[in-house]
């Protein structure tokens, strides 16, 4: 029987992680593509690596919520979640929903 440590599953996790975040990166060259033009390539890794761990932090753990908030983020601002402009967006990431519904 195949046993796989909890070190192996670690490391194909962020293989996966490492992947999803480069299809992020190519997805916001076409959804803000004069942002990123301007910020240019490195300063575009590390705003989608740091949105998708702000992710985290709301629990947002799945595809879509992550990509949505890594847009919002590009969109509105790197604070747009604490933001005081827009107060319910804050709101609706602390809901007591699940990640889909609070996305």
């Amino acid at each position: 029987m195949l046993t796989i440590r909890a070190e192996q599953m670690s490391a194909f996790e962020q293989v996966l992680l490492r992947r999803f975040e480069e299809e992020l990166v190519i997805h916001s060259k076409g959804f803000a593509t004069r942002l990123c033009e301007v910020i240019g390539d490195g300063q575009l890794r590390l705003a989608v690596r740091s949105a998708m761990a702000r992710a985290s932090t709301y629990g947002f753990t799945q595809r879509g919520p992550v990509q949505l908030f890594v847009e919002m983020t590009l969109l509105c601002g790197s604070g747009f979640d604490s933001d005081p402009q827009y107060p319910v967006v804050g709101e609706c990431l602390r809901a007591p929903y699940d990640q889909m519904r609070r996305a």
